[in-house]
């Protein structure tokens, strides 16, 4: 039998746990990039589904897409729900069969027939303005902002932020358009 057949079936859960299992998935998993054009209709379709399937209060796609990379390779949303637990099981029979590759108490990842990742990660409405910072910014941004701020360590003290705007300004910066981040 296969390693994906036993990834499958189960068996490699079975006897090896939960979370090595997801390691595996995710090592034998092709990943594949798509043209920013192509990804939005994807991100429409995805979206829907959050919003309307799965009955999520709230969804917006962040990272590479919101940024407008030429291609994405993962596209991700943060949402707000109450059950994330039920929200990531639901997830996993979008389009037939969506295979988890990972997850955590409030962020998971898929792997979606089109080849490239899907992530979705829980956010408070409240703070939603640091959500869409911190999962849309690349790494160098969000280093060179965390430095210009004094270190992420103090942004739970000052938030919450409900905007993205709300988040700059309590710091004294301008605002950044996603594409620059």
């Amino acid at each position: 039998m296969s390693l994906r057949n036993k990834l499958e079936s189960g068996e490699l859960q079975q006897a090896l746990g939960s979370r090595l299992a997801q390691h595996v998935r995710q090592g034998v998993t092709e990943i594949h990039a798509m043209l920013l054009y192509r990804a939005h209709e994807l991100r429409r379709e995805v979206e829907a589904f959050l919003l309307d399937t799965c009955r999520v209060r709230a969804a917006e796609a962040v990272g590479d897409y919101r940024r407008r990379v030429d291609t994405i390779e993962e596209l991700s949303f943060i949402l707000e729900t109450d059950d994330f637990p039920a929200l990531t099981a639901r997830l996993e029979r979008y389009g037939g069969q969506t295979p988890l590759l990972e997850s955590s108490k409030a962020s998971a990842t898929y792997s979606l027939s089109s080849g490239v990742l899907l992530r979705i990660d829980s956010a408070e409405r409240a703070d939603w303005g640091l959500s869409l910072i911190r999962c849309t910014g690349s790494k160098a941004h969000l280093q060179k902002l965390g430095a210009a701020i004094g270190g992420w360590g103090i942004v739970r003290k000052a938030g919450p932020f409900g905007s993205e705007n709300e988040f700059y300004q309590k710091f004294g910066l301008s605002f950044i358009e996603p594409e620059a981040t």
